[in-house]
């Protein structure tokens, strides 16, 4: 049968000719911006035109999505919303006109395509992932001096000395730090910039695009990296910048109906498996070692079929956070049996995962609305771990510390769910006096 003349197939769809004349925000609505852009919410969408239309000051259509419009409508909500949002919101602009393009390049031929704009990039070289070739000594001392760059003095000096034997991710977040101090001074950050004054205005040009937490703890690498280089006397001046005050989150964890829910939604979740493996009974054996062992994701993800001797998992200490002390744990009779579906097909790894971790989280988060249990940024893996402290802190008062390999008890507190602990409140010590004056009348 042939497809009638005032219709046009894309993707085994059709779609109606007059949808090039459609505005952005009427033709986000239709079925076929649905099926073109499966992964993206309708509700995102539409924000993302409402902001386009106001600043054009009228209904946006195709022709309106420009590389120049682009360009400058990013400019434009720079001034009013953190970088990081106002090019997400260009970039779903694009992908919207890229959809409609997509129907009209069937008749018109190839259509320009709408690129997602760069971010800006600080004079001169950024880092390198890798350190550079070592230099002299002589070289080395020569770099004592305040124009010599920043990056320079971290690898030659700071990172073989302290760094050598760390995580990679750890370096990382250094190079992140100090590409950020770059980016604040509009060029490449150097010894001389080491000063209260520099570091603390860096810190509150961040306030609008990072949580404090976040900003504290690119201050301690800089400043870290600081007093080194203050103790080998490449710089004078040791720091004095203080903290940025961060709002203590309240620590949540799950209750034993809402983990009983989230492992029975882990049986009934029916997705893509993990390098073989069936995807409900990894998801449901993964969340009964988090729940045995309490360790986070990146030690679980690192598991291996040999560090299981029976009921007992050793985790060894370059597979844990920090890398300095080994965990051994022993798990339910549940748990094994659980690990025994999942022998099958034979490989090295307990949890193998074969795709990004963006993908993991979003999987995540399917279950999690399954379970009817929310799924914000505090609610993903490192919540079993708070669950794993909190209900041993109920059973066992203080436990908890050494069960998480703290180092004080005071990082324990930020996992200590009080539902679940049961610590008494303030409300239930105090003396009601008018409760005696109603029994007695």
């Amino acid at each position: 049968m042939n497809t009638p003349a005032t219709k046009i197939e894309v993707r085994q769809w059709r779609f109606e000719p007059g949808t090039l004349a459609m505005t952005l925000a009427e033709y986000i609505g239709t079925p076929q911006a649905r099926h073109l852009m499966p992964r993206m919410r309708t509700k995102d969408n539409r924000m993302c035109v409402r902001r386009f239309d106001a600043w054009l000051g009228r209904a946006a259509k195709l022709d309106d999505v420009t590389e120049a419009n682009l360009a400058a409508l990013l400019e434009s909500l720079c001034a009013k919303v953190k970088r990081s949002t106002a090019r997400q919101i260009v970039f779903r602009l694009g992908t919207i006109a890229r959809a409609m393009h997509g129907i009209s390049s069937r008749r018109q031929g190839a259509t320009p395509r709408v690129r997602k704009p760069k971010r800006e990039r600080i004079s001169g070289p950024r880092m390198g992932n890798k350190p550079p070739a070592r230099l002299t000594p002589e070289q080395i001392k020569g770099l004592a001096r305040p124009d010599a760059l920043l990056s320079d003095a971290f690898w030659q000096v700071f990172y073989p000395r302290a760094l050598a034997l760390r995580a990679e991710k750890t370096a990382k977040a250094y190079r992140i730090t100090i590409d950020q101090l770059g980016e604040y001074l509009g060029r490449p950050a150097m010894l001389g910039d080491l000063d209260d004054e520099t570091v603390i205005g860096w810190m509150g040009s961040l306030r609008d695009k990072l949580a404090p937490q976040t900003i504290n703890a690119r201050r301690d690498k800089l400043l870290a990296l600081w007093r080194f280089l203050a103790r080998k006397r490449f710089v004078e001046e040791f720091p004095d910048v203080p903290k940025l005050d961060e709002p203590a989150p309240q620590p949540m964890a799950w209750t034993m109906e809402q983990l009983a829910g989230l492992l029975d939604a882990c049986l009934a979740y029916e997705g893509q498996p993990f390098a073989g493996v069936q995807a409900a009974g990894w998801w449901h054996s993964f969340h009964l070692v988090a729940y045995d062992t309490g360790e986070r994701l990146g030690a679980l993800l690192q598991l291996r079929w040999d560090w299981l001797d029976g009921a007992d998992l050793l985790v060894p200490a370059h597979a844990r956070k920090g890398r300095q002390k080994p965990m051994l744990y022993r798990l339910d009779v549940g748990t094994l049996a659980a690990l025994d579906a999942i022998r099958l097909p034979e490989r090295e790894l307990i949890f193998p995962m074969d795709r990004d971790k963006a993908i993991f989280y979003k999987r995540y988060e399917r279950i999690l609305k399954a379970a009817g249990l929310p799924c914000g940024r505090r609610d993903k893996t490192h919540r079993i771990r708070r669950t794993f402290a909190s209900h041993l802190e109920a059973v066992s008062p203080g436990a908890a510390t050494a069960a998480l390999a703290h180092s004080s008890r005071k990082v324990t507190e930020a996992y200590l769910d009080e539902r679940i602990t049961q610590r008494q409140r303030p409300s239930d010590l105090l003396p009601r006096p008018w409760a005696n004056k109603e029994a007695t009348a």
